[in-house]
């Protein structure tokens, strides 16, 4: 468990080599730390735009879908935070684009909510859907219109 830890703090300070280290002597890419609400460690390079430690840790077996205790994904936190790079490594790994969180937010809405153009683009162009509606039957155009961001509604 202490390896497991040391991987998470690494991929969350963006110490490559220390992933790198953590993973050689057996992390488990996909472990998820309880004092963080379950986050995995790829959940938190996505959280910090760490592309190079994105990539590793999903070629070491990451299972990318993992979700936390509010059923996000790192595609979430990637387009939550608007971590562009991180978020084209989990695009290019065929992640969904489309997941529902908890409250049926995609990570579509999340973007759009952070005000992340460039994020709301790579994720449209990545074939999120524009038309899925969350437990309130909201949308991320409605989302958009309700935190005024009409640069993104556009």
């Amino acid at each position: 468990n202490d390896i497991n830890l040391e991987l998470w703090k690494a991929a969350d300070s963006g110490d490559k080599s220390a992933v790198v280290s953590a993973l050689s002597a057996g992390g488990d890419p996909s472990w998820q730390n309880p004092s963080d609400g379950d986050r995995t460690a790829l959940m938190r390079a996505a959280i910090g735009n760490h592309a190079d430690i994105t990539r590793i840790i999903i070629e070491a077996g990451a299972d990318i879908e993992k979700r936390n205790v509010n059923s996000d994904t790192a595609m979430h936190y990637a387009a939550w935070m608007g971590s562009n790079e991180a978020l084209s490594v989990l695009i290019n790994h065929k992640a969904d684009v489309n997941s529902l969180g908890k409250w049926g937010w995609t990570p579509l809405m999340l973007a759009v909510r952070g005000g992340n153009l460039a994020t709301t683009k790579a994720l449209v162009d990545a074939g999120a859907s524009v038309d899925i509606a969350d437990n309130d039957g909201d949308t991320a155009l409605h989302v958009a219109a309700y935190y005024n961001k009409a640069e993104i509604a556009r």
